[in-house]
C-alpha cells in the first residue's frame, strides 16, 4: 500500500485541494446569500416604518381636512374655503422602485392608500375648475400657492372624496404596524 501513496501523492493531494477550494466557494456563496438576506430584510423593514410614518401623517392630514370641511359646512354656508392640493407623499414616491421587498398583502394595501391620496389634488381641482376663475385664485405675496378653493356646494362631495380614503390607509397602517 505504501507504493500505492506514494505513486500517487500528487493526485491525493489535488484532490484534497480541489475539495477546499469547492467547500470554501460554496461557504462563501452560503455567506453572501445569507448577508444578502439580512440586508434586504433590514432594507424592508426601513421601507414598513418609513411608509407608516408617512401614513400616519396622511391619516391625520385627512382627518384634519374632513373636520375642517365638517366645520365650514355650518359656518361658510353660502361662501367657500380652501383646501390644500399638496398631499406628501415623498417617501413613497421615493420608494417605489423597492416596493417589492414588502410581501404581497402589504403591498396591495400600500397601493390601496396611496393612490386615492395622490389622485385627491387632481380631484380638487376638477371641482374648483367649476368655479369663476377670480374666486379660485390663490396667491400669497404675489406667487400662486398650492390650494383649491371649494364652494359651499361641493363640501359634501369633497369630504366624501376625503372620507373614502380613510379605511384603505388604515388598513395598509394595520398591516404596516404588524411587521415593522
Amino acid at each position: 500500500m505504501d507504493g500505492w501513496a506514494d505513486q500517487h501523492q500528487p493526485l491525493i493531494a489535488g484532490l484534497i485541494g480541489f475539495t477546499g477550494v469547492i467547500v470554501t466557494l460554496f461557504v462563501n456563496a452560503w455567506l453572501a446569500r445569507r448577508q444578502e438576506t439580512s440586508r434586504l430584510a433590514r432594507q424592508a423593514v426601513a421601507l414598513r416604518k418609513s411608509l407608516l410614518e408617512e401614513l400616519k401623517l396622511l391619516l391625520e392630514v385627512v382627518k384634519d381636512r374632513i373636520d375642517t370641511i365638517a366645520k365650514s359646512e355650518g359656518t361658510h354656508p353660502d361662501g367657500g374655503i380652501l383646501i390644500p392640493t399638496d398631499t406628501t407623499t415623498a417617501i413613497f414616491d421615493a420608494s417605489l422602485a423597492h416596493i417589492g421587498l414588502l410581501d404581497d398583502h402589504e403591498i396591495s394595501l400600500v397601493l390601496r392608500a396611496y393612490i386615492p391620496l395622490k389622485e385627491l389634488p387632481t380631484r380638487l381641482r376638477l371641482i374648483e375648475s367649476r368655479y369663476h376663475p377670480d374666486a379660485r385664485k390663490v396667491e400669497y405675496g404675489g406667487v400662486e400657492i398650492n390650494y383649491a378653493y371649494i364652494g359651499s356646494d361641493a363640501f359634501s362631495v369633497v369630504r366624501e372624496l376625503h372620507s373614502a380614503s380613510l379605511g384603505e390607509v388604515e388598513a395598509a397602517i394595520g398591516a404596516l404596524e404588524h411587521r415593522a
